[in-house]
């Protein structure tokens, strides 16, 4: 008898555990600013890599860059489930500069694709994997779950590039919201960087 007592006490206990944590709002995690960027502030990063590119250094440091930002949000519902990650990094120059920094993607980025994949209001996006082996794996070469743009725009002098991670509980979603460019870009980077004129 004690034991049923116990058990269900049990029982109850985790029925409370795990209803409260579903019922909370969603974890979220963010970052901002370049020197965060550097720093290396994204904890687990190492797992989707989603925001580091060839040559960030160099797009910085390197063509007299005017302004730089970077931004990194992820939330989940829980643990692992229901993830959504971005990342945004913005880089602008002045007219020669910039366009030594366009080359300097073209020639430095490894797999970089060569004609865009998508364009959207003077903005050109250039899959970052493109050019890479299809027999080796790449965790964020896998459109529209996990994937890396690099964009350009030669109307505001500037080369921004983007990262994208969902979890399985999202593909529904993303499946749907790719379908329509502008709306992606706004609902997934609006809240930091605008792609309308």
């Amino acid at each position: 008898m004690k034991r049923k007592i116990i058990s269900l006490i049990s029982l109850v206990f985790l029925s409370v555990f795990i209803l409260s944590i579903t019922s909370c709002s969603p974890m979220v995690y963010e970052v901002h600013g370049m020197d965060e960027y550097f720093n290396g502030s994204i904890p687990g990063n190492s797992e989707t890599e989603m925001d580091e590119f060839d040559g960030v250094d160099s797009l910085y440091n390197g063509f007299n860059c005017i302004s730089a930002d970077y931004d990194y949000k992820e939330t989940q519902t829980l643990p692992f489930i229901e993830v959504l990650e971005v990342a945004i990094l913005v880089f602008r120059y002045e007219e020669l500069d910039y366009q030594n920094a366009k080359q300097f993607c073209f020639e430095n980025m490894q797999y970089i694709g060569q004609t865009p994949s998508e364009a959207y209001n003077g903005y050109d996006f250039y899959d970052y994997y493109e050019n890479r082996p299809k027999e080796e794996y790449y965790y964020n070469d896998n459109f529209p779950y996990g994937f890396k743009r690099v964009v350009i725009c030669d109307e505001k002098n500037e080369i921004l590039l983007l990262g994208v991670n969902v979890s399985v509980e999202r593909y529904e979603e993303i499946d749907e919201d790719v379908k329509d460019w502008g709306t992606f870009l706004e609902k997934y980077f609006g809240e930091y960087y605008s792609f309308e004129n």
